[in-house]
C-alpha cells in the first residue's frame, strides 16, 4: 500500500466554527521522497503512516515520490522534518526520519 492510499482523518481538536478561515482551507502537504530501491523507504513509509494515524488532520495532500532525492526524506509543507536544507540529487541519508521529528512537523504549534 502506497502512502497516498492512506485516508486523511478529520480534525477533531477544534470545532470548525472556532478555527481561522485559512486553517480550514490550507492543505498540509506531505511528501515521502526516496530513491528507487532505497533500503530504508519502507520503514519511513510505515513511520509516516503510523504518525498520520495518530493525528487528526482535515486537509492533507500526501505524495510518495521516487526520484533523485536524499533518501528517504519526509517533507512537510516544503520543510524536511530532520531540519536538513532542501537538496536535490541522489544520496543515502544517514539522518533517517524519526517519530519525534515527524510528529513535531505535523503539530507545528
Amino acid at each position: 500500500m502506497k502512502l497516498s492510499e492512506a485516508a486523511p482523518r478529520a480534525l477533531a481538536t477544534t470545532p470548525p466554527e472556532c478555527r481561522p478561515r485559512a486553517e480550514l482551507t490550507q492543505a498540509l502537504t506531505i511528501e515521502l521522497r526516496h530513491l528507487p530501491d532505497c533500503p530504508h523507504v519502507e520503514l519511513a513509509r510505515q513511520l509516516l503512516r503510523a504518525c498520520l494515524s495518530e493525528v487528526d488532520l482535515a486537509n492533507v495532500v500526501a505524495a510518495d515520490r521516487e526520484g533523485n532525492f536524499p533518501s528517504p526524506s519526509i517533507i512537510v509543507n516544503g520543510i524536511d522534518v530532520m531540519g536538513a536544507p532542501a537538496m536535490e540529487g541522489a544520496s543515502c541519508r544517514l539522518d533517517l526520519p524519526t517519530r519525534e521529528r515527524v510528529m513535531s512537523a505535523l503539530h507545528p504549534e
